[in-house]
């Protein structure tokens, strides 16, 4: 046995049969698979519009509120508050990536909707990962920092 394993396995332990350290080892990795939060919402719950309720905590201008629109094509597109824009996406388990994101280029007024703007931009192009906590859809980086969150818009009909 390397030092390693000798360390971080009781002498009890050593002795056991592979059979038994196989086991032992699956059983381990099947608990902290089930334990981690890594399985998304499924992608049917993430298709359709939805309408930016706060950045990075923060509630959106209520004046110009974005809104965007996620299809089963892969597509990306909306409003970012003034400008339109529209992108790629790819979405598996937890996972998202949001990429090749173009956008119209009007100046809007007053300075805090271009600021707007920019910050659900960067929301966008940042993240790593959604969750969805009812009919709120969260997206958050790499570190787990809340960006942005997105309500669903339903129908009136």
């Amino acid at each position: 046995m390397t030092p390693l394993i000798q360390t971080l396995v009781p002498a009890r332990a050593s002795r056991l049969g592979w059979a038994t350290r196989l086991a032992l080892v699956t059983g381990l990795t099947l608990i902290v698979g089930a334990c981690s939060d890594s399985v998304g919402p499924p992608v049917d719950s993430v298709l359709g519009p939805w309408e930016v309720q706060t950045i990075a905590g923060e509630p959106v201008l209520v004046s110009h509120i974005p809104g965007f629109t996620l299809t089963p094509e892969g597509e990306i597109g909306g409003n970012l508050s003034c400008n339109f824009f529209g992108g790629s996406y790819d979405y598996s388990d937890a996972e998202i990536r949001v990429w090749d994101v173009y956008q119209t280029e009007m100046l809007c007024s007053p300075v805090p909707v271009m600021e707007q703007e920019r910050a659900v931009l960067d929301a966008l192009l940042h993240v790593t990962t959604l969750g969805l906590e009812g009919r709120t859809l969260i997206f958050r980086d790499r570190e787990g920092t809340e960006l942005l969150t997105a309500v669903a818009v339903v129908d009136a009909d």
